[in-house]
């Protein structure tokens, strides 16, 4: 094998799986003839056709009204675009959807909020533009450029309004480590930091409702596990050489993380 090859192999793994019902020799074949009716077909039940009445598609609040998914139900192989979104204010980095909302994230610090296809509220952060956007009960996690995860919640008074309730990790825990050697490690060379936190710019985050686990990636090489019930971080390793630019969390215990050269 070149050299060439036994680096690209590194990026992918292989799992063995079991033999498919149609790969049969001619002498097993079924004698009665296919048709495109067959509702085993792995089209006809897959999300991504329209016509099926799970799809996250038909069931959409981005959709005006149903009569729009009528050409989509018609003819399946078709596809188009139903809406455009536009604020001229920075760059767009980030995306996350709590039911009939829509979250995003932009290099002007904002996180707007979006409703029916237009601009419902929005708040802006002190510093770091938004790389990262996930809910969770009531909570919104943001992923910065500046290496902090900060929490806002919406105002029960009014649901417009929102509000910064903590940062990860908390500054109290943060300065009870900063205060303890062995709570460094060597970030680069000739620097050290705090391992509680990240030194760099938090490019991903993934939730595990299930076990109320939040993960963080950062273009640090880390990957940091928080505990949302109490903002505690329960474990950091270096998951790879480069940057980290996607992470996801398994209610298993595992996580997948991804490098711009593969996993």
């Amino acid at each position: 094998m070149s050299p060439t090859m036994k680096d690209q192999s590194k990026l992918f793994k292989t799992f063995p799986c079991s033999r498919p019902a149609d790969s049969r020799s001619p002498s097993e074949e079924d004698p009665s003839p296919r048709t495109s009716t067959d509702t085993g077909s792995p089209y006809v039940m897959s999300p991504w056709n329209p016509a099926a009445s799970s799809s996250p598609f038909v069931k959409s609040p981005w959709l005006q009204s149903s009569a729009a998914v009528a050409p989509l139900a018609e003819h399946p192989s078709s596809a188009r675009l139903i809406g455009s979104l536009v604020r001229q204010n920075g760059h767009l980095y980030s995306l996350a959807t709590d039911g009939d909302l829509l979250y995003t994230g932009s290099d002007s610090k904002n996180i707007r909020v979006w409703k029916d296809q237009a601009e419902f509220s929005g708040f802006k952060s002190g510093s770091g533009l938004v790389k990262a956007i996930v809910l969770s009960g009531g909570k919104i996690f943001t992923g910065h450029q500046d290496g902090k995860i900060r929490v806002w919640r919406a105002s029960h008074r009014d649901s417009t309004q929102y509000k910064r309730v903590g940062t990860l990790p908390r500054l109290r825990d943060f300065l009870k480590s900063s205060i303890n050697p062995s709570s460094y490690v060597e970030v680069r060379r000739h620097r050290n930091a705090v391992w509680l936190r990240h030194f760099d710019a938090v490019s991903c985050l993934s939730l595990d409702a299930e076990a109320g686990l939040l993960y963080s990636g950062s273009w640090d090489k880390t990957v940091k596990v928080w505990r949302v019930a109490d903002s505690r971080c329960l474990e950091s390793f270096t998951a790879h050489d480069d940057a980290i630019n996607s992470v996801a969390g398994a209610s298993a215990g595992w996580c997948s993380r991804g490098r711009p050269t593969g996993l």
